[in-house]
């Protein structure tokens, strides 16, 4: 059966698969980085009331160890800020990186150019599958026709009593009967629906685990976050992972008592260059 299909004008992806997953690769780095700038930052700030309380101890007289442990201790306030600075400009260059990916209004431009380009060929081509449905319709009629009029044939010849190893040459196009595809305009125009993101049994699905990907179309790179909604199919939602679809958005005060001290990640991690490749310590 033949089905109609009009172009979309639909809005397609602003981004790419490829550019969203990178950009999580990123937001990742960035998350990791801000968590040695606050770890940084408070390890200064303990140093610093430890510096406070050496120096107390040295004006009123104090041990020459005091003084030696008060220079390491400045010394490795010195040290923190470095690393603590180099941290920084890591961030700043992670969030260019992360502003870099969003496109400018030329090539935002350029996309939808490309986009409808990409539509209007998957358009021709659904009319190339609606003429090939057509043909294979009638060559599976004339198929059946003929299986028809075989059977037929070896009925009468066997009131005739022709003998059983007789050929009526009536399986030769069974093999083409049964390998003609059925429903091939109406397959094609749920591809198109799906690649279109036209789906009328789409529902809204709220994801509920770090990150859910699932395949590209032209209306969505399939890249989603944490706590953000995808409109997908039942048959879609039935293929998510077994912990996405069980996990459940937790509310502010639970994400607040969950939280757990910052542990910080090693210097290595980070690619800093010129420091220390030593892990913080607490």
């Amino acid at each position: 059966m033949k089905k109609s299909r009009k172009p979309t004008e639909s809005i397609w992806s602003p981004r790419s698969q490829k550019s969203m997953l990178h950009q999580l690769e990123l937001e990742a780095k960035l998350g990791k980085c801000r968590e040695q700038i606050a770890f940084s930052e408070k390890k200064i700030a303990q140093e610093k009331e430890t510096a406070a309380s050496q120096t107390a101890v040295t004006t009123d007289g104090g041990s020459h160890n005091v003084r030696l442990a008060m220079n390491r201790t400045l010394a490795g306030i010195e040290e923190r800020k470095r690393e603590l600075a180099a941290f920084r400009e890591r961030e700043k260059s992670l969030q260019a990186q992360i502003r870099a990916l969003a496109l400018s209004s030329a090539e935002a431009a350029n996309r939808a150019s490309l986009q409808g380009e990409l539509a209007a060929l998957v358009m021709k081509r659904f009319g190339i599958d609606a003429a090939i449905d057509a043909v294979v319709e009638k060559l599976r009629a004339a198929a059946q026709q003929r299986a028809e009029l075989s059977a037929e044939i070896v009925r009468l010849a066997g009131r005739l009593e022709f003998a059983a190893t007789a050929d009526f040459d009536e399986a030769r196009f069974a093999a083409i009967l049964n390998s003609l595809p059925e429903d091939v305009a109406a397959r094609s125009h749920d591809w198109v629906n799906w690649f279109f993101g036209q789906e009328s049994a789409r529902e809204l699905h709220t994801v509920g685990a770090m990150r859910l990907i699932i395949a590209e179309t032209l209306a969505s790179a399939g890249v989603f976050r944490l706590g953000e909604t995808a409109m997908l199919t039942r048959p879609q939602i039935a293929n998510l992972p077994p912990d996405e679809s069980a996990k459940r958005i937790p509310t502010p005060q639970e994400m607040e008592e969950a939280v757990a001290p910052v542990k910080p990640a090693p210097m290595g991690d980070l690619e800093v260059q010129g420091f220390p490749t030593r892990a913080l310590t607490a």
